[in-house]
C-alpha cells in the first residue's frame, strides 16, 4: 500500500512547502518515488585527449522516460521531460547509490548535448571500468522552484496529454538504473539523437501500482539454473525459460524484448505488446523443448493486470504474426509467476498482447 506523500515526508522528517496558488490543472502531483531504467543513446569509443591522441572514450548519454504518481491514484509518463533540467523550474540532486567508484562524474546533459524533451545524462566511467559489464544506479531528486505543471499521458494506454500541476517546494524523486555492457555499447544499439521512442520506454516499475511489470526494450543473456535448464531473467525476474525434455541445445541464444526485432512493422501500444525474439532462431537437437514464457501482464506482486484467458501469443513466421494461443497452455514458471508454455521444435519470435494484431 502507497504511503499518502504527507505521511512519507513526516517519515523522512522534510518538510515540503505547498504553494497555495490556484493552477488551472486538475491533476496534482503525488510526491511519490519511482524508478526508471536508463539506455544509452550516445557513445563515442574513440576521443582525442589533450595531447591530440586517440584513446577509447569513457563517456556516455543516456535517456529515460520518467513515470509520476498523481493524487488520483494513477500512474502517469511524462511526455515532455525537459522542464526537470530547466533550473528555472526544478533544481536537481544527484545521488550514486550502486556502483559509485565506477562513476567518475555524472551530471545531466544541457543544450546540444541533450535529447529534445527527455532528462539526458552525461557519465564519465572511471578508467578501470571502462569495459567491464556494470550496472550503476543513481537518484535524482528535482525540487520544483516554482509553481509549474508538466504534461503527461497515462501510463500503459493510449490517451491525450493533459497537464500536472507541481507546486513550488514539491519534490520528484525517481531512481535510475543503466546497465553498461557489451551490447549497450555497440553501435547498431543507438542512433545519436535519432531514437525511436519506442527506445525511452524500458521502465523499472514500482512494486505496487496496477500495471505489468514485463521487460521491454532489453537484450538477455540465458543462465543456467539448478532446476530449470535455461532461464533468461531481467532484474531478478524470469522472462523465459527452457526445460529439456528429448531436445538439448548445443548453444543458448540471447533473447531480444526490443519490438524492432520482430520485424513488425507499425506502432505497438506501450504496455501492450510485448516481443520475445531467441537471437538466430535455435533449433533443439534430439526433439522438442518446453518454453516458458513469463506472463509479462503481472504486476511486481505477480497479478494479472489482464486476465491470462485474453493474452494473445503469436509466433512470428516468414515475417508474419500468427496466433499460437490455443497451442500453449497456461500455467507457472519456476518461480511461480503465471507463463505460456509451449512445446516447441524451435526457438523463434513470440509476441504477447493484450488486443489482437490486426
Amino acid at each position: 500500500m502507497r504511503m499518502h506523500w504527507i505521511a512519507a515526508a513526516l517519515a523522512s522528517a522534510c518538510v515540503f512547502s505547498l504553494s497555495t496558488g490556484v493552477f488551472a490543472a486538475d491533476l496534482r502531483l503525488e510526491q511519490e518515488p519511482t524508478t526508471a531504467a536508463a539506455v544509452i543513446y550516445n557513445y563515442q569509443p574513440l576521443r582525442l585527449n589533450a595531447a591530440g591522441r586517440a584513446q577509447f572514450g569513457n563517456t556516455l548519454y543516456c535517456t529515460a522516460q520518467e513515470r509520476l504518481y498523481g493524487r488520483d491514484g494513477k500512474i502517469y509518463r511524462l511526455a515532455d521531460a525537459s522542464p526537470l533540467s530547466d533550473s528555472g523550474q526544478f533544481r536537481a540532486k544527484i545521488q550514486l547509490l550502486v556502483n559509485a567508484p565506477a562513476v567518475k562524474t555524472l551530471k545531466l546533459a544541457k543544450g546540444e548535448q541533450a535529447l529534445p524533451e527527455r532528462t539526458s545524462f552525461v557519465l564519465t566511467l572511471a578508467d578501470d571500468w571502462l569495459y567491464r559489464d556494470v550496472t550503476v544506479k543513481f537518484q535524482v531528486t528535482y525540487t520544483a522552484v516554482t509553481d509549474t505543471t508538466l504534461s503527461v499521458l497515462p501510463a500503459g494506454t493510449a490517451g491525450s496529454a493533459e497537464e500536472m500541476a507541481v507546486a513550488a517546494g514539491e519534490q520528484i524523486e525517481v531512481a535510475y538504473t543503466l546497465r553498461i555492457d557489451d551490447e549497450a555499447l555497440f553501435a547498431g544499439n543507438y542512433d545519436d539523437y535519432e531514437l525511436r521512442p519506442a527506445r525511452y520506454e524500458q521502465v523499472i516499475l514500482p512494486s505496487d501500482p496496477d500495471f505489468p511489470a514485463g521487460p521491454e526494450e532489453v537484450i538477455l543473456t540465458p543462465e543456467k539454473n539448478q532446476d530449470v535448464d535455461l532461464t533468461w531473467v531481467d532484474v531478478g525476474k524470469l522472462v523465459a525459460q527452457v526445460n529439456f525434455g528429448p531436445g538439448s541445445l548445443e548453444s543458448a541464444p540471447k533473447l531480444s524484448a526490443r519490438w524492432e526485432d520482430t520485424g513488425l512493422a507499425g506502432e505497438r501500444t506501450y504496455g501492450g505488446c510485448y516481443a520475445r525474439v531467441f537471437v538466430g532462431s535455435p533449433q533443439p537437437d534430439g526433439g522438442e523443448v518446453t518454453l516458458v514464457l513469463t506472463n509479462p501482464f503481472l504486476t511486481e506482486k505477480g497479478e494479472e493486470t489482464v486476465p491470462h484467458s485474453q493474452v494473445n501469443l503469436y509466433e512470428i513466421r516468414d515475417g508474419q504474426p500468427v496466433e499460437i494461443t490455443r497451442q500453449a497452455r497456461y500455467g507457472t514458471d519456476s518461480d511461480g509467476n503465471g507463463a505460456f508454455l509451449l512445446s516447441t521444435s524451435s526457438l523463434g519470435s513470440y509476441v504477447l498482447t493484450d488486443q489482437p494484431l490486426k
